[in-house]
């Protein structure tokens, strides 16, 4: 809820953005999806406003559940656990989460959706730039010791370092496409986007899973560190560069296998599916306007 429309730059969407007060909501009909990041502030933004409206929680980083809340633990304002506040259900974009979330609140119904990736853009590209690319706004002290650490000893040289911060896709799908190598600083991150979307377009991805990114770090495609392990970290970057610098081509099965699982495992019809499918029990449940199939109202247009 903001007090006017924000629509981000960089962002490629033509998603109509309004605000609260503009929102005609049927109490009968209709659901509110709230953001995990409101905490304790969700009754006040929400139930007061929208009495009687069904709400569910998208909780996309299960690690920013209780960053609103005070030091010491309370029950009392907790969404998850409320029901008179209409709160029926969670949506989460990762096992971790799920799994999070289960183990907090085993009595409210939480179900996991995918996350896809544009495989269009996000495609595979044999031909690599010696270029390394990163996402800096996470874990920058950590992505600065290990760039100076690789500098000080001569191992990135030969290299081009490129942040992909504020970047509109089609140019972040470029650098990926041109990239060697991407690295992951993520720490307490519900999924972990940039490193599934690099793993798409063939770059090898060296870093943190970020807990959220442990279902696609498969050390069989890439090279999961332990978090603030920075001194392995460059050593891991050093090695892989040291063998592609002496077989260029040898790691091309790594990037194959990476991006053959994330555009299997993360495709738009597993999204979907989960999407309708988590809807489907949220509605049966609580009521509101039936989902069909998608094949199903595509039919019927």
């Amino acid at each position: 809820v903001q007090a006017s429309p924000v629509r981000y730059p960089w962002a490629e969407s033509k998603t109509p953005i309004i605000t609260f007060s503009e929102l005609n909501v049927d109490p009968r009909n209709d659901y509110l999806l709230i953001p995990e990041i409101y905490g304790p502030d969700l009754y006040q933004s929400f139930s007061a406003t929208a009495p009687g409206v069904k709400k569910v929680i998208f909780n996309q980083n299960c690690y920013y559940t209780f960053s609103k809340y005070p030091l010491l633990p309370t029950k009392d304002a907790l969404p998850y656990l409320d029901q008179r506040n209409h709160i029926v259900a969670t949506l989460v974009v990762s096992k971790d989460s799920e799994d999070y979330l289960r183990y907090l609140f085993p009595d409210h119904p939480v179900m996991r959706i995918v996350n896809s990736v544009d495989t269009q853009r996000f495609s595979f590209q044999k031909e690599k730039k010696k270029l390394i690319t990163f996402m800096p706004r996470k874990g920058h002290e950590d992505l600065k010791q290990v760039l100076h650490m690789l500098a000080l000893r001569g191992v990135v040289d030969d290299y081009q370092c490129i942040p992909i911060d504020k970047r509109p896709q089609h140019e972040v799908a470029k650098i990926y496409k041109a990239a060697s190598i991407f690295l992951s600083f993520s720490t307490r991150e519900g999924f972990g986007l940039p490193p599934v979307e690099a793993m798409s377009c063939g770059a090898l991805v060296i870093g943190y899973t970020g807990q959220g990114g442990d279902e696609y770090f498969d050390p069989s495609f890439s090279y999961p560190i332990p978090t603030e392990s920075t001194r392995h970290f460059a050593q891991t970057v050093e090695g892989v560069i040291k063998q592609l610098d002496a077989a260029p081509n040898s790691l091309d099965d790594k990037r194959q296998r990476a991006s053959d699982f994330v555009q299997s495992a993360y495709s738009i019809e597993n999204e979907e599916r989960s999407v309708l499918d988590s809807w489907r029990s949220i509605m049966m449940k609580h009521g509101g306007f039936p989902l069909g199939d998608a094949r199903e109202r595509k039919s019927a247009q």
